[in-house]
C-alpha cells in the first residue's frame, strides 16, 4: 500500500511540475519582451 501511494504522490508531483512549465513556456511565448512578468508580483505598467 505504502509504495502504491509513494508512486501516487510522485506521479502528481510530476503533473504539477509539468503543468506550471507549461504555463510558464506560454507566457513567454506570448509575452516574450516581458519575461520578468512571469515571477514578478506585479505586472508593469
Amino acid at each position: 500500500m505504502v509504495l502504491v501511494v509513494l508512486m501516487v504522490l510522485m506521479i502528481l508531483v510530476v503533473l504539477v511540475v509539468l503543468m506550471i512549465l507549461v504555463v510558464l513556456m506560454v507566457l513567454v511565448i506570448i509575452d516574450p519582451e516581458n519575461r520578468h512578468t512571469v515571477f514578478s508580483p506585479t505586472p508593469p505598467r
